[in-house]
């Protein structure tokens, strides 16, 4: 049997902390159980996980909900069986060796969806894979993922051509355009600068969410002459970056945006409610 070792940090780790004693269970489970992979990505069917856990049917989703869209540690394809810890690979050794296993690996999991996820998340790497994956819009497989779509209200969704990837792309370019008017940068939309939001967009982040991240790094980078060259497409959206950006502006307090800062809202928020209070009354 293969040895997996979690470090002591687990349990101190900011984005690891705040999920209840049950959720990091799962968590850990989903780490360390006899059925995973190096890659994080790997087959383990539901009535496997109740088994092994005891949790039962909806405790097990509710769990895999906070996992996968409240803290984005893990995805779940129910209609695959196949789970996906999303950073366990970076934790990994990485050598020649090890992306053969796993381009090895990948071709047992039947082309699941989550495959091209794993695949744009980990771009660097350059692991290949031989075979076109269903362009599957990736809000669709998200509800999926959660089990909140059955199957047949997913098909009809892909058939009506609803929710598509014309606004898939709307999404990215609104959220360059926010960034352009934020700094006064004139990043276009083309492929080269939607590809870091569409692969987060494919994660399941939010334009709201690309929102906050590009307030709160104008906010610490924008007077800094080192950094001001980080407010750019590649680095606010990177793939390893991105989600400690997320959780790091959410834990930011409403500050008073400086006025020579010109477009970018006149508060910092951690929340969109707060944004549409402020611009309620007039802020």
């Amino acid at each position: 049997m293969a040895k997996r070792f979690v470090n002591d940090s687990f349990w101190t780790d900011p984005e690891v902390k705040p999920l209840s004693f049950r959720t990091k269970g799962l968590f850990l489970y989903f780490i360390t159980n006899p059925h995973g992979h190096i890659s994080g990505i790997y087959y383990l069917p539901v009535s496997t996980i109740q088994e092994e856990t005891g949790l039962s049917a909806k405790e097990l989703k509710q769990e895999i909900h906070t996992l996968s869209v409240d803290y984005r540690h893990t995805l779940y394809h129910p209609n695959f069986s196949v789970v996906w810890v999303r950073k366990m690979l970076q934790h990994q050794v990485f050598n020649d060796k090890v992306k053969t296993n796993i381009e090895n690996h990948l071709l047992t999991l039947h082309k699941c969806p989550l495959i091209q996820d794993f695949l744009d998340y980990y771009d660097s790497l350059s692991i290949e894979y031989p075979y076109s994956l269903s362009q599957k819009n990736p809000t669709t497989t998200a509800g999926l993922v959660l089990g909140l779509v059955s199957k047949d209200e997913d098909k009809d969704n892909i058939q009506s051509g609803k929710p598509d990837l014309t606004s898939f792309q709307k999404q990215s370019n609104e959220a360059i355009d926010y960034l352009n008017q934020v700094i006064g940068s004139t990043f276009p939309h083309n492929s080269q600068s939607n590809k870091f939001l569409t692969a987060r967009l494919k994660e399941g982040y939010t334009l709201e969410d690309f929102k906050i991240v590009i307030d709160l790094k104008t906010k610490e980078w924008i007077n800094d002459p080192d950094m001001r060259k980080y407010l750019r497409l590649s680095t606010l959206f990177n793939a390893e970056k991105f989600e400690g950006y997320l959780q790091e502006a959410k834990r930011v307090p409403i500050k008073k945006i400086p006025k020579e800062w010109k477009g970018l809202h006149e508060y910092m928020d951690e929340s969109q409610e707060k944004r549409e209070e402020i611009k309620e009354n007039g802020g």
